[in-house]
């Protein structure tokens, strides 16, 4: 992904949209989950602030605790299907709660959760991810 001098990372339920996504509609498959205008607090701004800070070599994610599938639809809706904007959600890391010594049987965190505790986590990985 190579060198990055600037990360923004935004949440996406109640920071880019005006209401609690996830909250709303959980496990509703996604092509009945309503994409328009007015899911987001400022469609317009944001979409500078991508447009912006790509021109200043700036990588953006998004770190929620919700589901990949809704964030990615909501992203392809502002700015594209082809936005290359890095989603990251609890199923990236392994569930803190349980131990296993072969991690490959570790279990992920289930998208939707909170488990992982705060963003930290998926904070920590972005920032790997793009040095």
């Amino acid at each position: 992904s190579g060198f990055c001098r600037f990360l923004a990372v935004f949440d996406f339920d109640l920071t880019l949209t005006t209401f609690h996504v996830w909250g709303r509609y959980r496990n509703t498959p996604l092509e009945e989950i309503p994409m328009e205008k007015s899911v987001f607090v400022d469609l317009e701004a944001f979409r500078y602030f991508v447009h912006e800070a790509r021109n200043r070599d700036a990588k953006i994610a998004i770190a929620t605790f919700g589901r990949r599938d809704v964030v990615n639809k909501a992203l392809c809706f502002v700015l594209g299907e082809e936005h290359g904007i890095v989603i990251s959600t609890p199923a990236d890391h392994f569930d803190p709660r349980f131990e296993f010594a072969d991690e490959e049987d570790r279990p992920r965190c289930v998208e939707g959760t909170d488990v992982l505790g705060d963003k930290n986590t998926q904070l920590d990985y972005l920032c790997q991810y793009f040095q």
